[in-house]
């Protein structure tokens, strides 16, 4: 093959990945895990291709381009010596300085990942493992302020998770505060590495069947979920909607920012083996797709957007358990969640659109910032 007739067929391989990469995009939206990972899988194998055809020229204003690309659908495929292979390859071309830092960035991910899935022993089954990734912390540093943010938010997170796994409600804090400690170790060398412990107070019958593991395991499960996005599945695996929410909230705050920290992974014994998650989703991307409850005292200081928006999706359930602020649940099908507040006056009949694939028409409700929340103007049956 000539060299024009490479570039030629490394585009239309490019163009080719691009749409497997929307589609997997869209099946990452709409929670279905298996449809993602099969289209990045193929998008991998296209960009990848792509990518090889110009290996002989590093100076092609592609080359760079394509190799980044190739090694982010092999990390987020799980190909991770695949993407490293990539990005070695990617450095060898004439990369700016934002795609070299964000190569460099992909390659800390996937190191990551790696040490992840190596074959060390399990660690102590009180222990769950936090590890920062970022460009101070690879270096085993981080901002004092943010790991003391940090820590407190996973310290509590970690209370809150001992309540649920023991069935108390959601407000007894006494349960968590005077029955165990968490004790942090200091962070491991040539990382940012911490390991967490759960210990009982006095004698092991002060909290009956308390286990480590069942805690770590839930929230090893909690980010798992979270990270492949689906937010419907991790909602109902919680019998109270206060625990749902305060996991949420808990977890938007020890998020990475994408900047100073891009990724955290999460490491348990659970079942006499190691299990690890890598999470990388920001607060912003949390932000996204989930909505938080809204404090009904708070609806009275609000004011209508003057636009009318229109949100598809499957109408789950509704509220009226509360006189004049009955709410309707509707998962969008791009994975968002919308809480669409129904007027007093509002006089039809809501009930057979249970369950349903609806559109709802409504303006933005202003109380502290913009949210997914509507005030409802039309609900129809949707067609289209």
């Amino acid at each position: 093959m000539d060299l024009e007739a490479s570039f030629n067929r490394s585009a239309e391989l490019h163009d080719s990945a691009a749409d497997l990469e929307d589609k997997a995009y869209f099946a990452r939206r709409a929670g279905d895990t298996s449809a993602e990972i099969e289209y990045t899988k193929q998008a991998y194998l296209k960009e990848a291709e792509a990518a090889s055809l110009l290996r002989q020229h590093p100076s092609h204003h592609m080359h760079v381009a394509l190799h980044l690309n190739a090694a982010l659908f092999a990390y987020r495929a799980g190909y991770y010596h695949k993407s490293e292979i990539l990005i070695a390859h990617g450095l060898t071309g004439q990369a700016d300085d934002i795609q070299r830092s964000e190569l460099y960035d992909l390659l800390a991910k996937v190191r990551l990942c790696l040490s992840l899935e190596s074959a060390d022993p399990p660690k102590l089954d009180n222990e769950l493992e936090l590890t920062w990734q970022g460009l101070e912390a690879d270096a085993g540093l981080l901002d004092v302020n943010m790991l003391s943010s940090q820590m407190k938010d996973w310290h509590t997170l970690l209370r809150s998770t001992i309540r649920y796994v023991l069935s108390y409600q959601f407000k007894e804090q006494s349960v968590s505060e005077n029955n165990f400690r968490v004790l942090a170790a200091p962070p491991k060398r040539g990382s940012f590495k911490i390991s967490i412990r759960l210990v009982p107070v006095g004698k092991q019958l002060s909290l009956p069947n308390f286990d480590a593991t069942a805690i770590n395991a839930r929230i090893l499960s909690n980010f798992s979920t979270l990270q492949s996005g689906r937010l419907s599945t991790l909602r109902s695996s919680y019998e109270s909607d206060e625990y749902y929410h305060d996991f949420m909230r808990h977890a938007k705050s020890v998020a990475p920012d994408g900047e100073r920290v891009t990724a955290i992974g999460i490491e348990a014994a659970v079942d006499d083996r190691r299990r690890s998650v890598l999470f990388d989703r920001t607060a912003e991307d949390i932000s996204s797709v989930y909505v938080p409850p809204v404090d009904h005292e708070t609806l009275k200081q609000y004011r209508l957007s003057d636009e009318l928006h229109e949100v598809i999706g499957e109408l789950r359930y509704a509220d009226a358990m509360t006189p004049g602020l009955e709410e309707l649940k509707l998962q969008a099908e791009d994975n968002s969640e919308w809480r669409i507040h129904v007027p007093d006056n509002y006089g039809h009949n809501l009930g057979r659109f249970y369950k349903s694939r609806v559109k709802v028409a409504g303006r933005f409700k202003f109380v502290d910032r913009r949210s997914n929340l509507l005030q409802l103007e039309s609900i129809e049956f949707a067609t289209e």
